[in-house]
C-alpha cells in the first residue's frame, strides 16, 4: 500500500483549503443568482400576463356594467309605462262601487274631518241626445221612418249627501272630487244652512256622473 506525504507547509494547506471553499461557494452563489434571475424573469412575465388579463377583464366588466345600467333604466321605463297603462285602464273601465267609495272617502279625509257623508247612492242616469235650441227649448228630431232613433246615453250617477262645517269646506270637497279625474261631472244640487251642535253647518246634496 502506497502512502503519500504532503510536503507543503501547514500555512499553505490552509490557504489552499480556503481557496477551494471560496471557489465552491462562489459557484453556488452564482448558480443561486442565475436561478433567482430566471425565476424573477418568469414571474415578471407571468405578472405582466396577469395584469394584461386583468385589464381585459376590467374592460369587459365596464361594458357589462354600462349595459346593466341601461337595462335597469329600460326596466324602470317599462315599469313606469305599465303603471301608466294600469292607471289608464282603471280610469277607462267602469268604476266599481267600492272603488268609488274609496275615492270619495279619500277626498273627504282631505278636509280634516270638517265634512261628513251621510248617504251614498249609486244609480243610472239617462242623458238625452236631443240638442237645445238658442232660446233654451229642445229641438225635436225629425220624424222619419227611415231614420233610426238615437238611443239615450245611460251613465252612472253617485248621489252624495251629508254635512259640512261651512261653505268653504264644501267648495274644497267639490273641487277635490273634480280633480280626481274619475267623474265626468260633479254638480252641487243643493246647499242649505242647518243648526248643528249650537252652531251653523252646511247640509249638501251632490251628484257625480262617471
Amino acid at each position: 500500500m502506497k502512502t503519500y506525504l504532503n510536503l507543503m507547509t501547514l500555512e499553505w494547506q490552509r490557504r489552499h483549503l480556503k481557496k477551494r471553499h471560496l471557489i465552491r461557494w462562489g459557484r453556488v452563489t452564482a448558480l443561486v443568482a442565475v436561478l433567482t434571475g430566471v425565476t424573477w424573469w418568469g414571474a415578471s412575465s407571468d405578472l405582466a400576463d396577469v395584469r394584461a388579463e386583468l385589464t381585459r377583464l376590467e374592460d369587459r366588466a365596464s361594458l357589462y356594467r354600462n349595459q346593466l345600467a341601461e337595462n335597469r333604466k329600460l326596466e324602470q321605463q317599462i315599469q313606469l309605462a305599465e303603471r301608466r297603462k294600469k292607471l289608464f285602464n282603471s280610469l277607462a273601465m267602469p268604476q266599481q262601487p267600492l272603488q268609488l267609495v274609496g275615492i270619495i272617502s279619500a277626498s273627504a279625509r282631505q278636509q280634516d274631518g270638517r265634512i261628513r257623508i251621510a248617504s251614498f247612492e249609486l244609480a243610472p242616469r239617462q242623458v238625452s241626445a236631443e240638442s237645445p235650441s238658442a232660446n233654451g227649448r229642445r229641438i225635436a228630431q225629425p220624424s222619419n221612418a227611415n231614420v233610426e232613433k238615437e238611443q239615450p246615453d245611460v251613465r252612472s250617477t253617485v248621489n252624495i249627501s251629508g254635512i259640512a262645517d261651512n261653505d268653504i269646506t264644501l267648495a274644497r270637497f267639490v273641487a277635490s272630487l273634480r280633480e280626481v279625474g274619475v267623474f265626468q261631472e260633479v254638480e252641487l244640487k243643493s246647499s242649505r244652512k242647518v243648526q248643528r251642535d249650537d252652531r251653523l253647518a252646511c247640509e249638501y246634496d251632490l251628484s257625480c256622473i262617471y
